[in-house]
C-alpha cells in the first residue's frame, strides 16, 4: 500500500507540473474573451485548450482523492497530504479558467460546481462559496448537484426540505418511476429554472430532465446525505457509517451505468461528509469533563491563597 501511495503522489506531481503551462494559457484566454468570443487582435490559443483544462482537472481531482482515500497510517509525511490539497486547488483554478467567460453551455454550472468542491477540499472556503454560488444562480443544477452545493455552503435546512419534497413528489412514486422506465413518463407541468423559486420547485420535472435511472440515483443519494447529516448532528456513529456505505454503493452504481455527473457528485460528497464529521462540534469538543473540571474547587482555592500569602499572611512578591 505504501508503494501505491508513492506512485499516486509521483503521478499527481507530474500532472501538476505538466498542467502549469496550459493553466496559464487558459487563464489568459478566459480573461479577454466574452461569451467564448476572443477579440480580433488577441493571441492565438488552441481550440482544444478548454477541453484539455477540463480533462486534466478531473484527472487531478481523481488522483488527489485517491491519495486521501488511502489509509492515514500508510501516509508517511504531511507533504503527501499537502500535495493532494495542491491538486484540488490547481484543478479548481483550471476548471474556472475553462468556464470563465465561455460560450453558454448546459455543462458550465456543473463544472463550476466541481471547481467549488475542489476548492473546498483544498481548504479555500471563500473561493468555494463564490464558485458554488455562481452555479446556483445559473438555475441549471439537478437536485443532486444542488444538494452538493448546499453541503459546501453548510445549508442543511435546504437539503432537508429538498429531500422532503422529493420523497413526497408524485414523480418519484414507484408507479411513476416504473412508467418512466417503460418509456411512458408521468405528465408533469414544466417549471422554469428560476433559482429564486421554492427549493422543491424543480423536483416535479426532475425525472423527465435526468431520466428515471439518474432519478433513482438522486433519491438514493439524497436519502444517504440526509441520514449522514442526522448522524453527525446526533453523534450516531453506526448510522453515519451506513450512510457512507450507501454513498459508496451509489458511486459504484453510477460508474456501472456510465453516469459521470452523478458519479462525481457521489464521490465528492463522500469526502465532504467525512470532513463534516471531522470538523463537527461533537467530534472536537469532549463529552466528558477533563479531570481538572471535577477537582475539589475549594481545595484549589485554598492552595492558591497559601501559595500567594505564606504562613504569616503577608503577600509573597
Amino acid at each position: 500500500m505504501a508503494r501505491e501511495i508513492q506512485e499516486l503522489a509521483a503521478s499527481l506531481q507530474r500532472a501538476l507540473e505538466s498542467q502549469q503551462n496550459i493553466l496559464a494559457q487558459g487563464q489568459a484566454q478566459s480573461s479577454i474573451r466574452r461569451e467564448g468570443v476572443l477579440p480580433a487582435d488577441s493571441p492565438r490559443f488552441s481550440p482544444y485548450l478548454d477541453n484539455d483544462l477540463l480533462n486534466n482537472s478531473y484527472a487531478i481531482i481523481n488522483t488527489s482523492m485517491a491519495l486521501l482515500d488511502s489509509p492515514f497510517d500508510e501516509i508517511e509525511d504531511q507533504q503527501t497530504l499537502q500535495l493532494a490539497q495542491d491538486g484540488f486547488i490547481q484543478a479548481s483554478h483550471a476548471l474556472e479558467a475553462a468556464t470563465r467567460n465561455a460560450a453558454p453551455s448546459e455543462d458550465l454550472a456543473f463544472h463550476r460546481l466541481m471547481a467549488g468542491a475542489a476548492s473546498h477540499l483544498g481548504g479555500f472556503a471563500a473561493r468555494a462559496f463564490s464558485l458554488v454560488d455562481a452555479s446556483i444562480q445559473s438555475g441549471r443544477m439537478t437536485p443532486m448537484e444542488a444538494t452538493l452545493a448546499d453541503l459546501i455552503l453548510r445549508n442543511p435546512r435546504q437539503i432537508e426540505e429538498r429531500t422532503r419534497q422529493l420523497k413526497t413528489s408524485a414523480s418519484f412514486t414507484d408507479v411513476a418511476l416504473l412508467q418512466a422506465l417503460q418509456g411512458n413518463p408521468a405528465d408533469t407541468d414544466a417549471l422554469s429554472a428560476d433559482p429564486t423559486q421554492p427549493v422543491g420547485g424543480k423536483i416535479e420535472n426532475a425525472v423527465s430532465e435526468v431520466g428515471p435511472i439518474v432519478a433513482l440515483l438522486s433519491e438514493h443519494y439524497m436519502s444517504a446525505v440526509s441520514s449522514a447529516l442526522f448522524a453527525i448532528a446526533h453523534g450516531q456513529g453506526p448510522l453515519l457509517q451506513a450512510a457512507i456505505t450507501d454513498l459508496e454503493s451509489g458511486e459504484q452504481a453510477a460508474s456501472e451505468i456510465n453516469a459521470p455527473g452523478p458519479w462525481w457528485v457521489y464521490r465528492l460528497t463522500r469526502r465532504l461528509i467525512g470532513d463534516l464529521r471531522e470538523t463537527s462540534i461533537r467530534k472536537n469538543i469532549p463529552i466528558t469533563r477533563p479531570p481538572a473540571a471535577s477537582a475539589d474547587t475549594k481545595a484549589d482555592q485554598r492552595d492558591w491563597k497559601l501559595n500567594r500569602t505564606g504562613e504569616s499572611g503577608d503577600l509573597l512578591i
